[in-house]
């Protein structure tokens, strides 16, 4: 870090200078911020990979993301042998709520029996830092 005692030519220091500079609003930056759906499943039966394989084969979980409004990114992780969490990333909190209603509709005919949802959060992204995949 900058310490305030560091000078430039014109007599500021470079902590002043940055704070001088126009940084976006908190607002700015929230309007265009994702929405995340979060959700963790315990594997009953079979692999996560095979979890992963229904998810983003044809006709799979993926396939109706990328089929509703907002959609912009998803993942799969594989926590341990028996737990996997999905993580969804939205234009607006009300497509990640649409998501959750989707996606259990779509385990209850896919993968019935053989994952189990444990938990289902959604939040607001304060921050993104990096890229994602697409």
């Amino acid at each position: 870090m900058t310490r305030g005692n560091d000078s430039r030519s014109d007599g500021s220091t470079a902590l002043q200078v940055r704070s001088r500079e126009k940084l976006p609003s908190i607002q700015t930056q929230r309007d265009s911020m994702n929405h995340l759906r979060i959700a963790k499943y315990d594997v009953l039966k079979g692999t996560s990979k095979e979890v992963a394989e229904v998810a983003t084969g044809p006709g799979g979980i993926l396939d109706i993301y990328r089929s509703m409004p907002g959609f912009q990114a998803y993942s799969l992780l594989e926590i341990d042998a028996i737990t996997v969490v999905g993580i969804t990333a939205w234009e607006t909190h009300e497509e990640a709520e649409a998501a959750t209603r989707a996606a259990a509709e779509w385990v209850a005919t896919h993968l019935e029996g053989r994952i189990h949802r444990t938990s289902n959060e959604i939040g607001d992204a304060l921050f993104w830092e990096g890229t994602m995949a697409k």
